[in-house]
């Protein structure tokens, strides 16, 4: 069975995270339950590549409602590699799932994904975490660094941060960071 439709049939057996009764609800009310999907399953994103979005609590849709983002990779069932490249794009909910690429990401893990996130209010700006390499020091050896990019999706215009974001404020004026090659030393993915 396919990823997506396993995840369709889970979905709509109610795993996908639908509240169901507690057992202890159940056992009180001596009637049998049966739950019934109302609400359709809708695939946003097509083959080839496998889609998704990433940590549950970042903002996966624009203040308008209109935009999901996702992020999309050609693999699954093994842990990402330094030369694995994350496609970040936005499925247009208003223009039959249509997907636009946005940028790229050599920064990601198959949990957090690469903290793609629209800033907190905004219906234009979308930022993910990036690694990059540069020339450093008088040795002029090649240091790697994590950087933040931020993405206008109308304009296009690319602004980079010289650290990773970890998260943003609710408002959106300040963002926190942490060691990111650390983490992945401490724990694996």
């Amino acid at each position: 069975m396919k990823r997506r439709s396993f995840l369709k049939t889970q979905f709509a057996a109610g795993a996908g995270g639908v509240l169901l009764p507690s057992p202890l609800a159940l056992a009180t009310s001596r009637q049998q339950i049966r739950w019934k999907p109302e609400l359709p399953v809708i695939t946003l994103t097509q083959e080839p590549g496998h889609h998704w979005f990433g940590y549950y609590d970042k903002q996966q849709l624009d203040a308008t409602g209109r935009y999901a983002l996702g992020m999309k990779v050609g693999f699954q069932h093994r842990s990402p590699t330094a030369d694995d490249v994350l496609e970040i794009g936005m499925v247009d909910l208003h223009n039959d799932y249509q997907w636009t690429t946005l940028g790229k990401s050599n920064a990601w893990g198959w949990q957090q994904g690469c903290m793609l996130q629209w800033v907190p209010g905004s219906s234009e700006e979308v930022l993910w975490n990036d690694r990059v390499t540069s020339r450093r020091g008088t040795a002029d050896r090649e240091e790697e660094q994590y950087v933040t990019r931020i993405v206008n999706i109308k304009s296009g215009e690319t602004r980079t941060l010289p650290r990773a974001t970890y998260t943003v404020s609710p408002d959106g004026t300040f963002a926190m960071s942490a060691d990111f090659a650390r983490i992945d030393n401490m724990r694996l993915g």
